[in-house]
């Protein structure tokens, strides 16, 4: 299964990205991520930015807490902001359908019992539905995320429907760009590395050798030099002065 995640729509330059086209204050201005996708041409292209989506400013209850909509907030706070200046998509904590982390209680069966907010339920883990068009799936908060043209799924519609999965933001790495010390190390990479080495390590050995035979050789041709150097020098004959007795002959 094939997971994505939320793509922005747009309201044009003056106001930017947005994921519902009731954000718009002229609706008519509205275009959904699915046709700044697929649309040549079209404007607003980095809405879909992933980084885009995830510091995209949300609501806030009247208590402060960050939220997506009104429906989330208890009791349906009237007094909620909707765009509160400091609430990020990626640093607010939503609400969940029992142990399904979603966007709104509206998203909830009967069944399931609505917590606002849930510690766990991070944007990576918001299941969302998504705008069907063309066989072609954009994932959305709702259905106000969707253009005409497009078929609304619900969040547990999307994967039945299409075997794709949606979320609202992408999923986090746990390591990011760091290096996963406890990776199991890979033996063919291993392998390969020993294999690409070897020819440096034997020519480095060969080399050393020649350089070590080189150095001995000169040193015996050195030697024979030398000694033959010696061989040619002629001593003078030695000279003996005699003063006296042969007791106190010196050699001069």
């Amino acid at each position: 299964m094939t997971r994505n995640s939320v793509g922005a729509g747009y309201c044009g330059w003056e106001y930017g990205c947005v994921f519902e086209k009731t954000e718009c204050p002229d609706v008519t201005t509205f275009r959904s991520s699915h046709e700044m996708k697929y649309t040549a041409g079209a404007h607003g292209g980095n809405c879909l930015s992933k980084k885009i989506v995830k510091a995209k400013k949300l609501g806030q209850c009247a208590d402060s807490t960050c939220s997506p909509n009104t429906a989330s907030c208890p009791g349906s706070d009237s007094s909620f902001t909707i765009d509160s200046k400091t609430c990020s998509v990626e640093e607010t904590k939503f609400g969940s359908c029992g142990s399904r982390c979603s966007w709104s209680p509206d998203d909830c069966l009967d069944s399931e019992l609505w917590t606002f907010p849930s510690e766990n339920c991070s944007c990576d883990k918001v299941q969302v539905g998504g705008c069907l068009k063309s066989d072609k799936i954009s994932c959305a908060v709702t259905s106000l995320g969707c253009d005409a043209a497009s078929t609304w799924l619900k969040p547990l519609e999307v994967a039945p429907s299409t075997g794709n999965s949606c979320f609202l933001c992408s999923e986090n790495s746990p390591y990011g760009a760091a290096v996963n010390h406890n990776r199991k190390p890979n033996t063919t990479e291993s392998s390969e590395s020993s294999t690409s080495k070897m020819p440096i390590i034997v020519g480095s050995i060969v080399g050393g050798i020649l350089v070590s035979s080189a150095i001995a050789i000169l040193a015996v041709i050195h030697i024979r030099r030398t000694k033959k150097g010696m061989e040619k020098i002629t001593l003078p004959p030695q000279t003996i002065a005699t003063f006296g007795s042969g007791d106190d002959a010196s050699v001069l």
